[in-house]
Formats: C-alpha cells, sequence, structure tokens
C-alpha cells in the first residue's frame, strides 16, 4: 500500500523502492507474459527481496540489465545460468556470500556490480566473463584474489577492490593489458604487491591510500601517466 505504481518505457521496468518482497508473486504472477517476452531491462533496487528464483531466470532470460541493488538476497540459483543475454548485473547491497559457479555461463556480461556484501572468495568459472569490462567487488570481505578467477579477464578496464581484507594479488593481474582503474585502498597491503611492480600497461589510476605500506616501489611513486 502507498507504493508507486511501476514506471515502464521500451522494454524497461522499474520497480525501484516499490516494496516487492517476492519477484515472482509481486511481478511475474501480476504481468502478461507478452510483456516479459519484450523486457529488456529490469529495475529492481531498494525493496526487501530475498530471492531471485529459478523461474525468474527462465522467464527473463531475454535482459540485458539485471539492477537487483539494496536488497537481502543471501545467494543466486544455479539458473542464473539462463539469463544468457544479460550485459549488466547490479548486485550491491546484498547479504551475498559467495557467486556461484554458473555466473561464468554469462558470457556477453560487461558489467558485473557486487559491492558492499559479503563475499568471501570468488569462483574459478569469474575468468570465463572474457566481455567484463567493470568488475566492482568493494566492501566485501575478500582476503585474495585466485589467479584462476581473473586470467581470463581480457577485457577488464575497471576493477574496484576497496574495503577488502586483501594482503597481496595475483602476478597474472599484469597480463590485463586493457585495465585502467585499479582500486585497492583500505585494504591490508604491507607491500606493493608484485605485479604492479611488473607494470600494468593502460594503467591511469591506483589507489593504495590507506593501507600499511611499508614502501612505495619508485616506478609507482611518480608513473608517467598514472595518477
Amino acid at each position: 500500500a502507498g507504493s508507486e505504481p511501476p514506471r515502464s518505457a521500451h522494454g524497461v521496468l522499474d520497480l525501484e523502492a516499490s516494496g516487492l518482497r517476492c519477484l515472482v508473486r509481486d511481478v511475474l504472477a501480476v504481468r502478461d507474459q507478452q510483456s516479459l517476452i519484450g523486457l529488456r531491462e529490469l529495475r529492481c533496487a531498494s525493496n526487501a527481496i530475498a530471492r531471485l528464483e529459478p523461474e525468474c531466470c527462465v522467464a527473463f532470460g531475454r535482459l540485458e540489465l539485471l539492477c537487483l541493488s539494496g536488497n537481502a538476497i543471501a545467494a543466486l540459483p544455479a539458473e542464473i545460468a539462463n539469463m544468457s543475454a544479460l550485459t549488466s548485473l547490479r548486485l550491491e547491497g546484498n547479504q551475498l556470500r559467495a557467486l556461484p559457479p554458473q555466473i561464468g555461463e554469462l558470457s556477453r556480461l560487461t558489467q558485473l556490480w557486487a559491492g558492499c556484501n559479503h563475499l568471501r572468495e570468488l569462483p574459478p568459472t569469474l575468468s570465463r566473463l572474457r566481455r567484463l569490462s567493470e568488475l566492482c567487488l568493494v566492501s566485501n570481505e575478500l582476503s585474495s584474489i585466485p589467479e584462476q578467477s581473473v586470467s581470463g579477464l581480457c577485457s577488464l578496464v575497471r576493477l574496484e577492490l576497496s574495503h577488502n581484507q586483501l594482503t597481496d594479488l595475483p602476478d597474472n593481474l599484469a597480463n590485463l593489458e586493457r585495465l585502467r582503474e585499479l582500486w585497492l585502498d583500505e585494504n591490508h597491503f604491507e607491500r606493493c604487491p608484485r605485479c604492479l611492480a611488473a607494470g600494468l600497461p593502460s594503467l591511469t589510476h591506483l589507489d593504495l591510500s590507506s593501507n600499511p605500506l611499508r614502501r612505495v616501489p619508485a616506478a609507482l611513486a611518480a608513473p608517467a601517466g598514472l595518477r
């Protein structure tokens, strides 16, 4: 009661802050199937959704953007693999403790925002996301980044790892030739990771502030093009 009516146009359904609790009951059950087939963007931020049900992953299989930020989702179902048209998945501000291995099936994904959750590890299948250009994992509980989770992220431009518990980075991060922005502030780095000392050819922004670094290599202190 008292919530705003859904806002929709041109394949976009905006249900932000609409008091939603269940996508099956509050969306699937009240909208005709034809309108769902044409849906390209579903925005459900700032609600009280606790689950992404498997049947939603099937019904919304043609979505290109799914925004579930600011809800109470604790896990994603394996059926998320059905959402293979997704290019943008926004999950910030939920209760996620892990990303399912099936996240690697979203081969068209260019943007994955999963900050402000409780992630403690990353699945190796993450490296299958070869089109991913933005990966935001700020404010989680990550203590390491596995080599196999980033080895295939050849299109990555922006990587946000601020406010975690990291003490090092995998050496193969140096192979991400398109990486321009790397945010590492508010972690537990005592020494500069070797991948940074080796140099990232496209890097223009590096933030290592608020870390207990003992020293910063001269090459990073004043590198050309880096701010």
